[in-house]
Order: structure tokens, then sequence, then C-alpha cells
């Protein structure tokens, strides 16, 4: 049986390995959305920034599992180099 510690401990790694949102910089929330039958007939995960009052728009990542949707999350553009020309 899980203790709370146990889950504790599993809530804090999960927000070290979560990035934070890339538009505002505030914390990702990660939540487990349950089958809603007909339409859905499996379990599925979010990532989203949840401070609508700071951030402009609102990320979200998905995925069929937890690991899946936090790599969705974690995943960002490289940031483009400038090149200048020689004269």
């Amino acid at each position: 049986m899980k203790t709370r510690s146990d889950r504790q401990e599993k809530a804090a790694a999960l927000a070290a390995q979560t990035r934070p949102c890339p538009f505002c910089g505030g914390p990702a929330r990660v939540r487990r959305h349950r089958p809603s039958p007909p339409d859905l007939l499996h379990t599925w995960w979010t990532v989203t920034c949840p401070e609508k009052n700071a951030c402009t728009v609102w990320p979200m990542a998905s995925g069929d599992s937890r690991h899946e949707a936090l790599a969705n999350w974690n995943t960002r553009v490289p940031e483009q180099t400038t090149v200048s020309r020689m004269p």
C-alpha cells in the first residue's frame, strides 16, 4: 500500500522532470482524464499551464500516458541562431 509520503515523493519527482510553461514561465499541471463513453474509450493525460491570468496563451500537450504527455510538453523548438552575412 502506498503511503502519503510515497505519493508526495512521486509528485516531487514528477514536478522535477516537468519544464515550466514556455510562454510565461509558470509551473505546469499534469492531469489524467478518464474515459467518457461513448466518445472516448481510454484514459488520456494533459499537461497545461494553469496561470490563466499571467499567461497570454493556453498551451497544452497531451498523450495516451503520463510519460507521453510530459515528453510532448517538454519538447521545445530549438532556438534559431542568426547568421550574419559577410560584406
